[in-house]
């Protein structure tokens, strides 16, 4: 500390501007960092964005229509691929690998994206996991994002759940869905249309 006083002391004595010198780089310095936090605020507000407008195509009546179509594509095992119901799951797959990809980049946050999608990414994973992976073996890069979510995703689900006490690993009930809770599911997202939102 002595150092200090020492260094403003000889400045105090060789220059009567020191004070003014000293209040310029503290504003400088107070204005980069209010230029940083603007920053990172402005990247939050779009995150929030672009989380908002992917719950609303979610929920809209063109995705809710794709996943009614979808599920029961996925109930019934149908296996021509050229079928308009393949054609709904691949629409779903296909926002899921969108949100993976704004995932993967951060422009929508993990949390947020763990809290409002899992549920539905996690789920239609399992269940279109043969279709995705004979779909893959023409383009191997096909929904890469989908299969990157849903790992992601689940890893976070397993930390929420160590948070909470339960020691889980990938054969937990919330990661691999069993065949009822999954059976239920595709007979909600059926049911979509038919649901007023």
């Amino acid at each position: 500390m002595s150092t200090l006083y020492a260094i403003l002391d000889v400045l105090k004595m060789t220059d009567p501007n020191w004070v003014v010198a000293l209040a310029t780089v503290g504003l400088a310095y107070f204005t980069i960092r209010m230029a940083i936090d603007q920053s990172r605020a402005s990247q939050e507000k779009l995150a929030l964005d672009t989380l908002f407008k992917m719950l609303d195509e979610f929920y809209s009546p063109r995705m809710l229509n794709a996943r009614q179509v979808a599920a029961q594509f996925l109930a019934s095992s149908i296996k021509d691929e050229k079928d308009a119901a393949s054609n709904s799951l691949d629409e779903v797959l296909d926002f899921f690998d969108m949100l993976g990809s704004f995932y993967k980049s951060s422009r929508i946050g993990k949390e947020e994206t763990w809290n409002n999608f899992y549920y539905w990414v996690r789920r239609y994973n399992m269940l279109a996991k043969n279709y995705v992976t004979s779909k893959q073996k023409i383009d191997l890069t096909l929904w890469d994002n989908t299969v990157y979510l849903d790992r992601q995703l689940i890893e976070i689900q397993k930390t929420e759940l160590r948070k909470k006490g339960v020691v889980c690993d990938d054969s937990h009930d919330s990661i691999n869905i069993p065949e009822g809770e999954l059976f239920w599911f595709v007979t909600e997202e059926r049911d979509l249309v038919s649901r007023s939102y």
